[in-house]
Order: C-alpha cells, then sequence, then structure tokens
C-alpha cells in the first residue's frame, strides 16, 4: 500500500490518491501501423516506440520525485533509461517485457519490491505465456513499508500465547501485503503480546520483503527466513523441512496446491498467516480451494479489510465460527 500519482501520457497532469500505482494510460497513439511492409511504416513504428519509451522514463522520473516528496529515502526502482531504450529498439519481439518466474503474472518486478503492470499482445509459445508486445497500457507500483499498521490486530491473533491460524481478506488495492509484511515484522521482534518467533516467508512475487539479490529490503524481522521468487506450495514445505519456522506467511493463496500445503503446515505444528482476494468471507468460501479450508476449520481468525475509512480499515474480524468478535475484543 502506498500513496499514488496518477500519470496521464497525453495531459501529463497528476493526481494525488492513496495507493501505490503510478498509473500510465493506453498509448493508442502509437498504435501499430497495419502496412507492414512498408518502410515508412517501420519508421513510423520505430519512432513511437522510441516515444514510448521516453513517455515510461518519465513516468519513472514522476516516481522518484512523488517519492522524494511523501517519504525520508530514495526509492531504489530497478530501471533505467538504458534498459527502456533497449527494450524498445526495432525488431525485439517483446516491448520491455520478458515473461520468467518474476513476470509471469503480467508484472515486471523491480529493485525494493516496486513493481510495473504491463499489458499489450502476449506472445505465446506452445500455449505458454513467453512475452508481451505492442504494449498498450502500464502501471507502476511504488512498494511501501508501514510500520505500526499490524499493532490493531496483533491482540486477536494470540490466545493463551498460541499464535492462531489468520485468513487475511481484502480487495485489491486496501492494504493487504502492507499489513501482512507488518504482522512478519511485529511477530518476528516480539511485542507485548508476544516473545519473538521464528519467521517463514514464501514471497513468490517479491513484494512482502521486496528482495534484493536475497537480502530483503523491507524489515521483516531479525528472526524472518524469506524464499523469494518461490511457489507458494513447494516453498511452504520447503521452510518447514529446512528452517523450523514457528510461523508461515504467504501472500494471496489461491491454487489448490497452496490449500495443500496450507493444510499440511497446519497439522505440522506450524501457524499459517495468509492471504487472499475477496470482499468478504462468504465470497472467499465460494471458491474451491478457500471454502474447502474454511469448512475443515482451518482458521481460527478471519481479518476483512476494506477502503470505507481510507486504505487498510479493519472492517470487521471473526473467529474459527466466522462469528464477529466484540469491538472490545479487537481493541
Amino acid at each position: 500500500m502506498s500513496k499514488k500519482a496518477s500519470f496521464s501520457q497525453k495531459g501529463g497532469d497528476s493526481r494525488e490518491g492513496d495507493h501505490g500505482d503510478l498509473a500510465g494510460k493506453h498509448t493508442d497513439d502509437f498504435k501499430r501501423p497495419s502496412s507492414h511492409g512498408n518502410r515508412a511504416a517501420r519508421r513510423n513504428t520505430s519512432s513511437a516506440k522510441s516515444a514510448l519509451g521516453s513517455q515510461i522514463w518519465s513516468a519513472v522520473q514522476l516516481c522518484h520525485s512523488f517519492w522524494a516528496a511523501h517519504f525520508d529515502s530514495e526509492p531504489r526502482v530497478g530501471i533505467h533509461r538504458r534498459t527502456v531504450s533497449q527494450a524498445l529498439e526495432p525488431g525485439k519481439p517483446a516491448l520491455l517485457v520478458r515473461i520468467g518466474r518474476r513476470t509471469e503474472t503480467g508484472l515486471h518486478h523491480c529493485f525494493g519490491g516496486h513493481r510495473i503492470g504491463i499489458t499489450g499482445r502476449v506472445v505465446l509459445d506452445k500455449g505458454e505465456v513467453k512475452g508481451i508486445r505492442d504494449v498498450t497500457s502500464f502501471n507502476i507500483r511504488i512498494a511501501r513499508e508501514k510500520k505500526g499498521a499490524a499493532q490493531k490486530v496483533m491482540p486477536v491473533l494470540f490466545e493463551s500465547g498460541k499464535l492462531l491460524n489468520t485468513l487475511l481478506i481484502s480487495p485489491p488495492q486496501c492494504g493487504k501485503t502492507t499489513l501482512l509484511r507488518d504482522m512478519a515484522r511485529s511477530i518476528s521482534y516480539g511485542s507485548e503480546w508476544s516473545s519473538s518467533r521464528k519467521v517463514g516467508i514464501v514471497d513468490e512475487r517479491s513484494e512482502l520483503a521486496g528482495c534484493l539479490q536475497g537480502v530483503p529490503q523491507r524489515d521483516v524481522g531479525p528472526r524472518t527466513d524469506v524464499l523469494d521468487a518461490c511457489p507458494k506450495a513447494a516453498g511452504m514445505m520447503m521452510l518447514i523441512r529446512s528452517m523450523s519456522p514457528d510461523v508461515l506467511i504467504v501472500d494471496e493463496i489461491g491454487r489448490p496446491e497452496d490449500g495443500d500445503a496450507v493444510w499440511e503446515a497446519i497439522h505440522a505444528g506450524v501457524s499459517v498467516i495468509c492471504s487472499a482476494h475477496g470482499a468478504d468471507v462468504t465470497e472467499v468460501a465460494e471458491r474451491p480451494m478457500l471454502g474447502k479450508l474454511i469448512r475443515q476449520g482451518a482458521f481460527s481468525r478471519y481479518i476483512v479489510l476494506s477502503r470505507t475509512k481510507g486504505v487498510g480499515t479493519i472492517q470487521a474480524i471473526y473467529d474459527q465460527g466466522l462469528k464477529p468478535l466484540k469491538k472490545e475484543q479487537v481493541v
């Protein structure tokens, strides 16, 4: 979760909001000409790519300016003018994005946990996504760390000294990753509710810890081990076998194998805190894997976020039986 500046390619105007997106809107002016064999058309395409590269670079510069104006340190956005210009050279099949483990969701991950979302024409090879060309829009998302974000929910995560298995439910852009990161930090450092515990994070999309060459760029605590860019299901099993964590933290579970891994971890004596996209518990329970975990009683706490009073609003907290906790229990 972070602040928002909106970047318009045509008007260049910016608007401040409350989420970490810097959105470059559709580049309709840069569509590929239909006459592929025409030399002038190829020149126009090359010129359009250069123009788009300038737009992307301007957006990156705006990211830096915006960050410096609102925070104490400079962002470490891992994209540079040379990178942009090389990616936009004529004849290159993929524009800016080469699909791999770190970009397979349509996001290009930068140093420090920053991300650039890209849309356009998808390049397929035997049914697998290999790249994106003819880029039509991009969305630069600045990662933000907010220490203390988890302070209000920490008391309800413990019962008789035991850390309860918790599912964090939230629609997009409501601050669930920021909250999950601060939960990891608080549990790792220890607090008035519990002593320090060993934390394992499976950071498949490099968002929670924002690792750079394996080293977390965000403060996730001194007793926290991170598996960066690792599939969630495999990562949970790897951490249990190799690092003996007290708690596993995973962002956005959804696949059947994720649910199996969560169930295995819970029955291996490890507490699990994870998140899922959804507006409320009822909606999440309609999804096959999550519904199965809920019916099996895998989680003892459900925390629902919204934006009704701003990003990070705690809409409701439920117990294992899906009964809302009383207000005095939450405060």
